[in-house]
């Protein structure tokens, strides 16, 4: 599993804090992709992933991937 850190971006460019968390998934998600997200009241948002950012730190031998999410294509 790969830990994916999931951000919602406004259309505006700004991003917020109330889907800024890190779930496990097995694949990283490409821009474009549609993805559901349940939220613990049983409410769902289907979001696209706008931009995915992956950085590497060789040293630590560790690596983040941050997708930004929004409601838009």
């Amino acid at each position: 599993m790969i830990p994916c850190r999931f951000i919602y971006r406004f259309v505006s460019g700004g991003s917020s804090d109330s889907l800024n968390q890190v779930y496990q998934v097995h694949a990283v998600p490409c821009v474009g992709d549609a993805i559901d997200f349940v939220g613990e009241d049983g409410n769902a948002a289907r979001l696209v992933v706008l931009e995915v950012a992956h950085s590497i730190n060789p040293t630590a031998a560790t690596h983040e991937v941050v997708v930004y999410c929004g409601d838009r294509k």
